[in-house]
């Protein structure tokens, strides 16, 4: 129903799942034992809420739906919540009810004990890599299965793939360009699913589509990419905050022990347990609990309790200790209460190991020096900027933390019937076929052409002038000794030549334009024709149909924020009325701007900014580079 709760854990076990509402109910029906909506989805089994009540109308949907085999599962009700046609609702529910569970048509069991039960084989799991944010939808026509799967990391993850798919031929579409490639490397199980190797970018999302009967044999099982990847580089404006190392509370939990302690008085405890008490909600959208630990004289006692249950403790003379107090959606593995949270400082420890070029940082024990731990799981919680953003991440042990730029990847795909490798690197491509033979691959690959150096740009101003500056290295516009352009917010047009010759635009070749860091948004031109609009990282893309032999131009356009000029006209005197943060009037000179008498640009009816702000990293911060790819046919 609509007032279900969310399920992120059934999402990780590799299983899907919708919502409806009791007024949609109506609308399903069953066919070959699946419940299927009137748009012709498929689902396995309907999940009743958690409730005692449930309404003659509803109750007559679910006993059809049973009746032409529709497997239901959930809590046995009691009566119904409307007083209509009341006692007789009541008699009709508790009979309808008794006959549908007491004959096990209905049973009592979780959505894990139904798919563990039913041998149920998850739509899509990740064979190997951290499951962690990577999510996908799966949707069904007539003529092809598609998958959405999508990376919310802010770092490039790669993975293989189990898809719940036989018999069909997969392609990868890419979500952004729309560019369609046939996969090449993929591997069928025994179970009716597929093995697919997938390269994510941070928070890059791509469509998965299986839609052409399994004919063709000439394809890849297996491959083992060996390239000689440059220095890692760290990201953009790289500073640590605070890195801790311990153990800390599940995602859906936060400790209130301190604000139970304040409520305790001569040994008792009063209190309604509610978001309101601890002034926070640490799973929303799900119903949670609260447990505590606690001591009275030398006893120590537990107690559990629902949201907006009263929590009630009378230790009488003797004293009262609270040992630990938690509050939120506890999983189903969590016992008791939650407690020796500790976490060590590690900043000075993960600082060292960036400085001296380690920037992937594998978690262990080993971050705190020795030193003995109350827990077996321990993790990495770790505040990080780059280009003035804050990161955090939580990273468990075993795990890496990458703190390096993004590199390109190769590809294996198909074109024409053909298999080709696109290696950025040079290096080598050990392979095996689907009809066994194994051969080994190597290729050699141009240096890129480095292009971070000497720019002319252009910043437009209000009075419809410009200022001209060139750039020998690229910076930040807030370092700039002009104010013009250090609170320059809008955008700037950056401009550069470069040359390439017959040799370097060979047919073996794929070239790419990697922007490095933009603050914020990048539009592309090369030879006065756009390619695209980049708007997060990476800020990369294909130029292949763009470049010729000898002279090309290259003009990119970049804006950044609105930030900087908020805080610039701080510094000017205000031509309307405030109170305090707020605008008290809107000014006269509103409707016609052009009779506004000032030296500030800007107008908001709230000051969020003040002039002693530390202003926005803004503009092409690079390093700026043409990419060169070598394809291979195999």
């Amino acid at each position: 129903p609509n007032t279900a709760f969310l399920l992120p854990e059934l999402k990780k076990s590799g299983y899907d799942y919708d919502l409806i509402g009791a007024n949609k109910l109506a609308e399903l029906s069953v066919k070959n034992g699946k419940i299927v909506t009137k748009f012709g989805v498929a689902y396995e089994v309907l999940s009743l809420p958690e409730s005692d009540w449930i309404t003659p109308k509803t109750l007559k949907i679910i006993d059809a739906l049973v009746k032409n085999g529709a497997k239901i599962i959930g809590n046995k009700p009691k009566r119904s919540p409307s007083l209509s046609n009341y006692p007789e609702c009541d008699v009709y529910v508790k009979a309808t009810v008794n006959a549908l569970w007491d004959k096990g048509l209905i049973k009592t069991i979780s959505i894990a004990e139904f798919l563990n039960n039913e041998h149920i084989t998850p739509d899509f799991s990740i064979a190997e890599a951290n499951r962690e944010d990577i999510g996908f939808i799966h949707r069904r026509t007539e003529e092809a299965d598609i998958y959405f799967v999508a990376n919310a990391k802010k770092e490039k993850v790669a993975f293989t793939g189990r898809f719940k798919v036989a018999n069909k031929l997969p392609e990868i579409w890419n979500a952004e360009t729309g560019d369609i490639k046939k996969v090449a490397v993929w591997k069928s199980n025994n179970d009716g699913t597929v093995n697919i190797p997938i390269a994510l970018d941070s928070e890059q999302a791509v469509f998965v589509v299986f839609k052409e009967n399994s004919v063709d044999k000439n394809y890849i099982v297996e491959a083992d990419v060996k390239l000689e990847k440059p220095t890692l580089t760290p990201l953009s404006n790289l500073k640590i905050i605070k890195a801790e190392y311990g153990n800390f509370l599940q995602e859906g939990l936060i400790d209130i022990t301190d604000k139970v302690e304040k409520v305790v008085k001569n040994g008792k405890v009063n209190f309604k347990m509610s978001r309101a008490f601890c002034d926070c909600d640490p799973a929303m959208g799900y119903v949670k609990e609260f447990r505590m630990e606690y001591q009275i004289g030398d006893k120590v006692e537990h107690i559990h309790a629902e949201e907006r249950e009263v929590v009630s403790i009378d230790a009488g003379n003797q004293s009262l200790k609270i040992i630990s107090a938690v509050f939120g959606k506890f999983k189903a593995e969590t016992k008791g209460v939650p407690k020796n949270f500790e976490a060590f400082d590690v900043t000075e420890n993960i600082q060292k190991q960036v400085s001296t070029g380690n920037l992937n940082i594998k978690i262990t024990d080993n971050l705190v020096g020795g030193k003995t731990l109350k827990n077996q799981n321990n993790f990495l919680k770790i505040t990080f900027e780059t280009d003035g953003n804050l990161r955090t991440a939580i990273i468990p042990e075993g795990e890496f933390l990458n703190l390096n730029r993004s590199e390109p990847s190769s590809e294996i795909y198909k074109d024409n019937g053909n298999i080709i490798w696109k290696a950025p690197f040079s290096g080598s491509l050990s392979y095996t076929t689907s009809s066994g033979k194994s051969k080994k691959v190597a290729v050699e690959v141009p240096k890129p052409i480095e292009l971070s150096k000497d720019w002319q740009v252009t910043f437009p101003l209000k009075n419809g002038s410009s200022i001209k500056k060139n750039y020998k290295t690229l910076k930040s516009w807030s370092e700039a000794s002009e104010e013009e352009i250090q609170y320059f917010s809008g955008t700037a047009i950056y401009e550069k030549e470069f040359t390439l010759t017959k040799q370097q635009l060979g047919k073996e070749y794929a070239y790419e334009l990697d922007l490095g860091s933009v603050s914020i948004i990048a539009e592309v031109f090369i030879n006065n024709k756009k390619v695209s609009t980049l708007w997060k990282a990476p800020f990369r893309v294909a130029i292949d149909d763009y470049l010729k032999k000898g002279n090309n131009r290259l003009k990119i356009k970049i804006t950044n924020l609105w930030v900087n000029r908020l805080i610039g006209d701080e510094k000017h005197p205000l031509d309307y009325k405030r109170r305090g943060t707020k605008t008290k009037v809107l000014p006269s000179w509103l409707s016609n701007p052009e009779t506004r008498n000032s030296k500030r640009q800007t107008f908001s009816s709230w000051k969020h900014w003040s002039k002693n702000d530390e202003l926005k990293i803004s503009g092409l911060l690079g390093p700026v580079k043409i990419q060169f790819y070598k394809k291979v046919k195999l």
